[in-house]
């Protein structure tokens, strides 16, 4: 019996030992589309900041990203997504470069706008060509 208290002490001050140690570190993001450019615009901020930290950011596309932290304080990324859809987006915090300490996943929608140039004159011949007779541009 002595032997299994001695044993759970041992793990008790272990455990305790190694979290005295750990460092919490958390991630918060922010996300903004040019939605004419088809860009995305992330900001992840730490909420401390260490210069052992590095960002992966996974856009769900099959792209990644690794970033090191900025004079801010923030880790700043940018991506171009070529095709509409929903995307997920995962922002993993790397200390020493490859131990990952929290992550942060969403699901982010690409949309793009475009741009439609139309010529509108009104057809007074009604041969559906634009002649020097017919008023243009359209005006009401």
């Amino acid at each position: 019996m002595k032997t299994i208290y001695q044993l759970l002490s041992v793990i008790a001050l272990v455990f305790t030992f190694t979290n005295a140690h750990a460092q919490p570190f958390s991630i918060s993001s922010n996300t903004y589309l040019d939605t004419c450019n088809g860009a995305a615009y992330f900001t992840v901020t730490p909420n401390q900041t260490h210069p052992n930290l590095a960002l992966m950011t996974y856009f769900g596309d099959g792209n990644t990203y690794l970033s090191g932290i900025s004079s801010s304080g923030q880790f700043k990324a940018w991506h171009h997504y070529t095709t509409m859809g929903t995307y997920p987006v995962k922002h993993v915090l790397l200390q020493n470069g490859m131990t990952p300490v929290d992550s942060v996943q969403y699901f982010f929608s690409a949309y793009m706008c475009s741009v439609v140039r139309l010529r509108l004159y009104n057809d007074l011949n009604n041969n559906c060509i634009l002649d020097n007779t017919d008023p243009y541009p359209l005006t009401s």
